[in-house]
């Protein structure tokens, strides 16, 4: 059952992506650096399902608190790259149990978001839970890059382990404030293949079964388009097991997770901070560095 419990949590490093992105800080566009030293803890809820091993049952219509921590790693750092390191502990409000506990490294550009190989960046093994320093990280990853246009991004998304376009699709109104749209899908998309056992499935209990693991997402973000900055987000995600016809055998995980009103709030007032001083070039950057 461990490695199904792997797979099944295996989404929730996706939301990394949601988090990360309200913890840049605002500036001008023409002054950005992002911080070495980046601490930030923020909590997000939301709903879902997932396959829990201790009970050996899907348990559904959830409720899910998940806190994310970012750490920058200084030493590791330098005048033109950042290091930060993400942990997230995600929690089954309603049950009352963990869900899972996973983390990534990433290194990047301060100028402009774009993910370098170095100082060994990883994302979480699925299965056994150590970091895989193999998978080669580009695209942008814990920040967008600075100011924000109408068009497409390349997304570094950790669960398929590549970039992934996220799209301009309109304009919105956040607390106030018009924001583009931002928006990512990855339809389902075999991750790896997984044995589970024949009993989870219908299938006589002392068999395994070897089973593909799909993955799929929709992610949302609204940027300030003055600064750059994400606004609100939100996510849902899943991970499936599916048989050679592609037919599903198992569900492992369906969560859906947004900011809260108070993250919001909190971010809003974070930008309108970055608005003044985009307003302001004589303004000294508080992540100069």
């Amino acid at each position: 059952m461990r490695r199904v419990s792997g797979f099944v949590l295996t989404l929730l490093g996706a939301f990394f992506i949601v988090v990360a992105v309200l913890l840049r800080f605002w500036i001008a566009p023409s002054a950005v650096k992002f911080p070495l030293d980046e601490y930030q803890v923020v909590t997000l809820t939301g709903t879902g399902s997932y396959f829990s091993p201790s009970q050996s049952k899907e348990l559904n219509g959830v409720s899910v608190r998940a806190t994310y921590t970012t750490r920058g790693d200084v030493p590791a750092g330098t005048g033109s790259r950042a290091v930060w390191n993400q942990f997230v502990s995600v929690l089954d409000v309603t049950n009352r149990q963990p869900i899972s506990y996973v983390s990534i490294r990433e290194a990047f550009n301060r100028s402009n978001g774009q993910l370098v190989q170095c100082c060994g960046a990883y994302v979480t093994n699925p299965v056994s839970g150590r970091p895989n320093h193999a998978v080669h990280m580009t695209g942008i990853g814990p920040v967008f890059p600075p100011g924000a246009q109408k068009t497409t991004y390349m997304l570094f998304d950790s669960v398929v382990a590549r970039p992934v376009p996220v799209r301009y699709t309109g304009t919105s109104t956040v607390v106030g404030i018009t924001a583009y749209r931002h928006v990512e899908t990855v339809p389902p998309t075999k991750f790896g293949v997984e044995q589970v056992p024949g009993s989870l499935i219908g299938e006589p209990a002392q068999a395994e079964v070897s089973l593909g693991a799909y993955y799929s997402t929709t992610q949302t973000f609204y940027v300030d388009p003055v600064t750059g900055g994400p606004l609100d987000t939100m996510q849902r995600a899943e991970v499936t097991f599916r048989d050679a016809t592609g037919a599903t055998r198992l569900v492992a995980s369906d969560i859906s997770i947004a900011a809260t009103p108070a993250s919001v709030q909190a971010v809003v007032n974070k930008d309108i901070s970055g608005r003044n001083t985009t307003l302001s070039p004589a303004t000294p950057s508080r992540s100069s560095g």
